[in-house]
């Protein structure tokens, strides 16, 4: 018997979870795109040479859903790669930038600086000079903070013009500060891409909400980038829920039209909003129509029947007995699509009143309804 029902909802339809995946990953690839033709630049601009295109990972979509994955992946590795030549051309920048700083000390050639890297096999003085300056130059440029570099260096230019004793304890106490520095810029470089990465996932998310992402992520520092992956999980959260319910949505319309209805659908509120399917048929008259009800959350849906103009009980419940059979095909055609159907509560034909649609809904009903039995005649 078909009075009011409810029903939650799962989709469970491998090929639309495929396609969402799918549409999701190239999403995500474009932005890599862009963002590798970002750091391209940077690093030509650094090295004064024309962007090398030659770093691209093919622009097209892939042929399936494997393919984009490889492709993601490539992208991925390819964007990280350009990033690490950036940071390497940075660092070089740096460098040579110590270095003219430092060339202004007076040097002691007699400090060890085999550790870091200095040539201890220099003929001259002056070759000596220079690999000492290389050495700490290189070892202070690893320092990405530009405050706490500039201390660095200032440091660097006291180890160079000192000797003996204090020149070895000043060089161990910048070996040791640089790299308590170096573990944690890894951990801020580790948030960063945590950051990074939250970023580039909202490219998958329509725009209101990649716009609540995008917000979010202005507003959070990289340091409390956990809050900021919180609300990446609530917006996809969303997403899904949006997309389960146009896919339900979809194959309702398709599932009720097969059954002979003409059916219109209306959305207050927004995509987040109630969505309505009024389905009318001449088999249950021109005076009721099928109404299914797309509840915004968690997937639920609900029909029941409703009157188009005033009828009687008797009417009412007639129309009610009429679409019983379309409601049980209706699970059976969403089951079969790929919905999984739970209903979870269920009145009897006639147990509560049948609702009236306002006049001019009503109207355009009874019109469709009425201009389909005119078709159908011809």
């Amino acid at each position: 018997m078909s009075g009011p029902k409810g029903y939650s909802y799962t989709v469970v339809s491998q090929a639309e979870l495929d396609r969402r995946e799918q549409a999701a990953i190239r999403a995500r690839c474009r932005r890599l795109q862009e963002s590798i033709g970002e750091l391209t630049a940077q690093v030509a601009a650094l090295a004064h040479t024309q962007a090398d295109e030659q770093h691209r990972v093919a622009a097209e979509p892939g042929a399936d859903l494997a393919a984009d994955r490889d492709r993601e992946r490539l992208l991925l590795a390819e964007r990280d790669r350009i990033a690490d030549v950036l940071g390497r051309a940075r660092e070089a920048r740096v460098a040579a930038h110590l270095r003219d700083q430092l060339s202004r000390v007076d040097v002691s050639i007699d400090l060890d600086l085999s550790g870091l890297g200095r040539s201890e096999s220099a003929e001259s003085p002056a070759e000596l000079r220079r690999s000492s300056i290389d050495a700490v130059s290189a070892l202070v440029a690893t320092v990405m903070d530009d405050d706490a570099r500039a201390g660095f260096a200032r440091r660097a230019a006291a180890l160079l013009g000192a000797s003996g004793p204090r020149a070895r304890g000043l060089l161990s106490a910048l070996q040791s500060d640089v790299q308590r520095q170096a573990r944690e810029q890894e951990r801020d470089l580790e948030r960063r891409r945590r950051h990074e990465a939250v970023v580039l996932s909202s490219a998958e998310l329509p725009d209101d909400l990649a716009a609540r992402v995008a917000s979010a992520a202005d507003r959070t520092p990289a340091a409390e980038v956990d809050a900021l992956e919180q609300v990446l999980v609530v917006a996809r959260a969303e997403h899904a829920r949006r997309l389960d319910r146009d896919f339900v949505h979809q194959q309702t319309r398709a599932a009720l039209e097969s059954f002979g209805y003409q059916v219109t659908a209306s959305t207050a509120d927004g995509p987040a909003g109630l969505t309505t399917l009024l389905a009318t048929t001449g088999r249950i008259g021109t005076d009721h129509a099928l109404q299914v009800r797309l509840l915004p959350g968690d997937g639920r849906f609900v029909t029941n029947v409703v009157a188009l103009r005033e009828a009687s009980a008797e009417a009412d419940r007639a129309a009610e007995d009429a679409t019983c059979h379309d409601v049980r095909q209706l699970e059976e055609a969403l089951s079969r699509a790929g919905a999984a159907t739970r209903r979870d509560h269920e009145r009897q034909p006639g147990e509560v009143p049948v609702a009236r649609l306002d006049d001019a809904a009503a109207q355009r009903a009874r019109r469709r309804t009425r201009a389909a039995g005119r078709e159908r005649s011809t």
